[in-house]
């Protein structure tokens, strides 16, 4: 299987996009490699800032146990991150990412860690001295940032949505 190059590509979104090749410019995400024979580019071109400012960006709203994400305009496929929380729609847990739409609402159920202490003690000298190695886990859940971009994919990691431990 052929891998195309990113001209070939810059060129193929020229056409999708009704644009000459050299207003388009390719961030470079992914090169291929062994596992995967695809490029992975962000496409950046004049105006798609401007068109951006016309969607309807997504909503967030924190209901004290959950998140409500409404998304708008420009998000067409969600990849919920297990290891964040649990992302609900239609009534079903999603841990795959799936294919949403404009104005499709969602729910999001951060995981809720609290803190703990482990100790380990070491009794030395017959019991005439001892040694405490005490590890602290962090109390804390995940936070989303009240405004997601509008054009952005909403990401495995959602870090790119101000995702944080609070």
């Amino acid at each position: 299987m052929d891998v195309p190059e990113l001209e070939e590509i810059r060129q193929e979104w020229a056409v999708k996009l009704k644009l000459l090749p050299e207003e388009i410019t390719l961030e470079v995400i992914k090169k291929p490699g062994l596992f995967s024979h695809q490029w992975e580019v962000r496409l950046i071109w004049q105006g798609s800032k401007e068109q951006a400012s016309l969607l309807n960006p997504s909503q967030v709203r924190w209901d004290e146990t959950k998140y409500v994400l409404i998304l708008g305009e420009g998000v067409k496929r969600f990849a919920p991150f297990v290891q964040a929380g649990e992302v609900w729609f239609n009534g079903k847990r999603q841990d795959k990412p799936f294919r949403i739409e404009t104005g499709d609402q969602l729910e999001f159920y951060p995981m809720t860690k609290t803190g703990k202490l482990t100790w380990e003690l070491q009794v030395r000298l017959h019991g005439l001295s001892a040694v405490a190695k005490v590890s602290h886990e962090q109390a804390g859940h995940y936070v989303l940032s009240k405004n997601l971009p509008v054009l952005e994919e909403i990401d495995r990691a959602m870090r790119k949505f101000g995702m944080r431990r609070s």
